[in-house]
């Protein structure tokens, strides 16, 4: 899902919500239950992005509140 300024916000993975919550909230949001880094090939974990596994998100508001999450991350970066 893009944001309205251009930037990646979140998204399905195989198993998975990749969010986007920047390095500042990287460590809280990894605090959170079901919630891992996110791995890319190598093994390269980019500091700002989580997994979010689907126990964490068993309702309507908890998805929407990962998305909000994104969103308001996303909207502090300039416009692409």
């Amino acid at each position: 899902m893009l944001h309205g300024r251009g930037h990646m916000c979140c998204s399905v993975t195989a198993n998975a919500l990749m969010v986007r919550v920047g390095t500042d909230g990287y460590t809280a949001a990894l605090a959170e239950n079901h919630v891992r880094p996110m791995e890319m090939g190598g093994g390269r974990r980019p500091c700002g992005f989580v997994l979010v596994d689907p126990a964490a998100i068993e309702s309507d508001d908890e998805l929407h509140r990962w998305i909000k999450r994104a969103r308001t991350f996303v909207s502090t970066l300039p416009v692409k």
